[in-house]
């Protein structure tokens, strides 16, 4: 698996806006968690809220893991787990997605 980097924010980004749930995220509350919680909350809410971006986060998790979009998506849960505890721990983006959808409610 790779880390990510800044051309990884601009694909997130695509998908929250493909999937109109900008809104969502920038209302979500939790009191009392930290950033990296935070982060990782609106990691797995993208995936759970994105039907119509279903291509596009493949696409995107497949490239992060180093696997074909196809392996992915026929994968019985094997691979999609270590890619997504992988991006937890990708702790800079998710302190960015984290800081950025605060900043906007502020």
């Amino acid at each position: 698996m790779r880390n990510l980097n800044n051309k990884d924010l601009f694909k997130v980004m695509r998908i929250v806006r493909k999937a109109n749930i900008k809104e969502e995220l920038v209302n979500m509350r939790f009191d009392g968690v930290t950033d990296e919680e935070y982060g990782t909350m609106i990691v797995f809410h993208i995936i759970e809220s994105a039907p119509q971006a279903e291509k596009e986060i493949f696409e995107f998790l497949a490239d992060v893991g180093g696997v074909k979009v196809e392996e992915l998506e026929n994968d019985e849960f094997e691979l999609l787990p270590r890619i997504i505890e992988h991006l937890q721990g990708q702790k800079k983006l998710i302190d960015f997605l984290s800081q950025a959808f605060k900043s906007v409610t502020s």
